[in-house]
């Protein structure tokens, strides 16, 4: 059994920390979370009100006029920074079990629970942050399939702006994309795709991003998600693929006390709201938030979802 704390507040409330923290950071690192990773992160203490904040600096200017004078002193240089607040959402979902489950369930039947909520949580992080970052406005080669060559002149788009890769992918930019679209550069007829990539592209798309300096094509990593948004609305249907740079957008540190993911295990017998107590309930409870900074360093690549 998954090792539990019970706290003096609620004795009835049991805390779980092993089994579902390893689950939601697993779920964190694996195909449901490619994108928190590149977030520029806030804390919040607790105690601190609900608002987190994300404050960025802004490029500074070559410098190209000489002192004028030996031993003056060079021109101020004020440094242009802006900053973004944002307020916590609340995330969860409770799941009730009966006794008879937990009684005659096979070993490890509530343990499953804990790592299947675990893994919800951070899915429910990656989905998400993928619909906040979504929201950019530059966007490319709608309605057409997706090539290396649409990404090629996607990465033109952040370079053109300036914009630097993202330190948790070696440097590079990243690229998530959905099933459909990655595997549709894959399988590009002489394509310089191919040429660029090892024979095992496969594997090194499903790793997580420290793993990513040899999944790399036109200055990018390469990233699939299975949550990846589809424009239903209008025809044609694109997926809606996305080209992040380094410091587009911030996500709550979930590290930090107020934001600590946990789940709540109430066995049947400590389930005193229910006559009979022969429900349990297993929850978990989660404060995040994300929020797109600067929509010029996420280029929406779109791609014409024809094959599924």
């Amino acid at each position: 059994m998954a090792r539990h704390i019970t706290t003096g507040v609620n004795p009835g409330s049991n805390v779980l920390q092993d089994v579902y923290l390893e689950r939601y950071i697993t779920a964190l690192k694996r195909r449901t979370g490619t994108i928190h990773p590149l977030g520029r992160k806030s804390t919040l203490p607790e105690g601190s009100g609900t608002n987190v904040r994300w404050q960025f600096f802004a490029a500074p200017s070559a410098v190209t006029t000489n002192v004028a004078i030996e031993g003056n002193d060079p021109g101020d240089v004020n440094f242009t920074t802006t900053f973004v607040e944002a307020a916590l959402e609340e995330f969860g979902a409770v799941t009730p079990y009966s006794r008879l489950l937990a009684k005659a369930g096979l070993s490890g039947t509530i343990e499953e629970i804990i790592d299947l909520l675990g893994y919800q949580g951070g899915l429910s992080v990656e989905v998400r942050t993928i619909s906040e970052v979504d929201g950019t406005s530059v966007s490319f080669d709608a309605g057409t399939q997706m090539t290396a060559k649409a990404l090629l002149s996607s990465v033109q788009k952040l370079v053109d702006v300036g914009a630097q890769g993202s330190p948790a992918a070696g440097g590079k930019y990243v690229f998530i994309g959905t099933t459909e679209a990655i595997f549709d550069m894959i399988g590009e007829g002489n394509s310089t795709w191919d040429r660029a990539k090892s024979r095992d592209i496969e594997s090194k798309l499903l790793s997580p991003l420290s793993d990513a300096a040899e999944a790399g094509l036109y200055m990018s990593v390469i990233r699939l998600s299975q949550s990846i948004q589809r424009d239903t609305t209008t025809a044609p249907d694109d997926d809606m693929n996305l080209l992040i740079a380094d410091q587009a957008f911030g996500v709550s540190d979930l590290d930090s006390n107020a934001m600590n993911p946990q789940v709540v295990l109430t066995s049947p017998q400590e389930s005193v709201h229910v006559p009979a107590r022969n429900r349990g309930t297993a929850a978990w409870l989660l404060y995040y938030k994300s929020k797109l900074v600067d929509s010029n360093r996420v280029v929406k690549v779109l791609s014409d979802a024809t094959g599924t």
